[in-house]
């Protein structure tokens, strides 16, 4: 089995719910209650996870290198919150 490479984390107390991370990576965030959690904190590499992290309208997530903690997403400078598809 593969070693997991990221980390993925979501800050409930900054998470307003809006549901971005669900629509760009269902099987990888859940809301409960209104507020986004991962549904595995360690993940494989996903481009869908880092697109939710780019986008989530109050930056909550946050997804780092499972070995070093290097911030993978968000990508600085993101355009936080504007979904493009």
């Amino acid at each position: 089995m593969k070693e997991p490479e990221w980390h993925v984390s979501v800050d409930r107390d900054s998470c307003r719910g809006s549901g971005v991370c669900v629509y760009e990576a269902a099987d990888r965030f859940r809301l409960d209650d209104g507020v986004s959690s991962p549904t595995s904190e360690l993940i494989g590499t996903d481009p869908r996870v880092h697109r939710a992290a780019d986008f989530c309208p109050t930056s909550a997530i946050l997804v780092r290198n499972a070995r070093t903690g290097a911030v993978v997403a968000p990508t600085e400078g993101a355009p936080t919150g504007t979904v493009t598809h």
